[in-house]
């Protein structure tokens, strides 16, 4: 029932309210960040043509502000109507890369996305802050007005990091990666108990998470759901398990 709610979501009600579509730059994160590190490093295998169609697809400023662990600055400058116009020979070249150069690949899925499965990784600078940031607003269009100043403080030290610089314990703490390890072992626990009625829940909070590895970057801003749902997954499962207890005991 959940996957036919959501095909109809998405190919009915999305088409009625979204008016603009997008260019398709978001889903090449990952494969910007492997060119990029390909290009950038002085042991890959790439011959002056392809760094002349990479130099063709990203703008200098961007190619320049290149940061293994984020993709939003080159992915920025990509020219998507050069792309679009040269697909075949621009996906040609990329696989090309990928075949001469897997080592390289493969490090730099790793480290783009070591936040979403990796306690202890120091998150991208974004905007000049760090990555952990849920609650600023860029561009000061808001005005803090939390009416529990002790929850909103505590949230304003993810993104100031200062939970985590130079602490490992508040690290593992405040990081996405753990909730993600969490969350696994409430899923694991649900399938040894056979509470069917769970793996819905679960299966499609981690289909969710892995649509975040081929993003940018783990920002909590993009995860905050799990530590919001860490309380309601032991209550559930707390919670049937005693109206079970209670309903065995009454017969």
């Amino acid at each position: 029932m959940g996957v036919i709610l959501f095909l109809l979501y998405k190919s009915i009600l999305v088409p009625l309210v979204v008016t603009e579509k997008t260019d398709g730059r978001e889903m090449l994160s990952v494969p910007v960040q492997q060119l990029m590190r390909i290009y950038y490093s002085a042991d890959a295998d790439i011959n002056e043509e392809e760094r002349e169609i990479i130099e063709t697809l990203f703008e200098e400023w961007g190619r320049e502000k290149y940061d293994p662990k984020i993709s939003d600055y080159p992915k920025a400058v990509l020219d998507m109507n050069y792309y679009n116009d040269n697909k075949k020979m621009v996906n040609t070249m990329y696989f090309d890369l990928l075949k001469r150069n897997p080592k390289m690949s493969v490090e730099s899925v790793v480290e783009n996305t070591c936040g979403f499965w990796y306690p202890f990784s120091r998150l991208a600078w974004t905007y000049q802050q760090r990555g952990y940031w849920i609650l600023t607003d860029l561009f000061g269009r808001t005005e803090p007005n939390s009416r529990i100043p002790v929850v909103y403080e505590y949230y304003k030290s993810f993104e100031d990091y200062s939970f985590a610089a130079g602490r490992p314990f508040a690290m593992f703490i405040c990081a996405p990666a753990t909730y993600l390890y969490v969350f696994l072992g409430f899923f694991a626990y649900s399938i040894e108990q056979k509470r069917k009625e769970f793996l819905p829940v679960f299966s499609f909070v981690l289909m969710l998470w892995c649509t975040y590895l081929l993003g940018p970057v783990a920002l909590v801003r993009y995860t905050t759901y799990l530590f919001a749902m860490l309380p309601l997954y032991f209550v559930l499962i707390i919670s049937k398990r005693n109206k079970l207890e209670t309903s065995i005991e009454k017969q």
